[in-house]
C-alpha cells in the first residue's frame, strides 16, 4: 500500500465550519499520483492525472471511471443496490444478466419493446385474474398437441371460420 504524501497548497479556511465551504483545501496524494481534496465544499478523489473518480457532497456520492470498466464485486458475499426512491440503469449498448436464478416481485410489470424473443425448455404463467392479450395477428405454431381446457369457450368470428382436420370430432 503507497504512503500518503502532503500535497502543497495554502489552507482556505479559518475555522472548522468553514472548511465544507472552502473553494479548495489542502488535501493527500498517494505516491502514484492519486489525490483527495475537498472543492467547493465536495471530497474529490482524482487519479494522477487528475481526473475525478469519486466525489461525495451533501449525501450525494458519485463514481466516475474516465477511462475502462467498473466492476463493483464481492467474492465471499452479495453486493446491494438500495435506494429510497428509484433506482435507474442506463446503457448506449447492452444490459445483461447472468444468473442461476432471477426473481422479480413488483406490483406493476412494464415492458416497453420493439421486439421480444423469448426461449424456453418449459414455459409456466399462472394468473388468477384476467389475462387480456391485443394483437394484430397471431399464430400459434405445435408440433405435437393442442389442448384447451376452460368451463366455456367462445370463438367468434367477424367473416369466416375454418376448421381442416382429417377427422373433426364434435361432442
Amino acid at each position: 500500500m503507497a504512503a500518503a504524501a502532503k500535497i502543497e497548497r495554502p489552507v482556505v479556511w479559518e475555522a472548522a465550519k468553514e472548511f465544507a465551504a472552502a473553494t479548495v483545501t489542502e488535501g493527500f496524494a498517494l505516491r502514484d499520483g492519486a489525490h483527495a481534496r475537498v472543492r467547493d465544499g465536495a471530497l474529490e478523489l482524482s487519479d494522477a492525472r487528475g481526473r475525478l473518480l469519486f466525489r461525495y457532497r451533501d449525501g450525494h456520492a458519485e463514481v466516475f471511471a474516465p477511462e475502462g470498466d467498473v466492476t463493483l464485486a464481492a467474492p465471499n458475499g452479495k453486493v446491494v443496490l438500495k435506494s429510497g426512491r428509484d433506482i435507474e440503469v442506463e446503457a448506449a449498448g447492452k444490459v445483461s444478466i447472468a444468473a442461476q436464478s432471477l426473481a422479480q416481485r413488483v406490483e406493476t410489470y412494464e415492458l416497453a419493446a420493439g421486439r421480444i424473443y423469448e426461449k424456453a425448455r418449459d414455459a409456466f404463467r399462472d394468473v388468477s385474474g384476467l389475462l387480456q392479450q391485443r394483437v394484430g395477428r397471431a399464430r400459434t405454431l405445435v408440433s405435437d398437441v393442442y389442448a384447451l381446457y376452460s368451463r366455456r369457450s367462445v370463438l367468434v368470428s367477424k367473416h369466416e371460420t375454418s376448421v381442416d382436420g382429417e377427422r373433426i370430432l364434435i361432442g
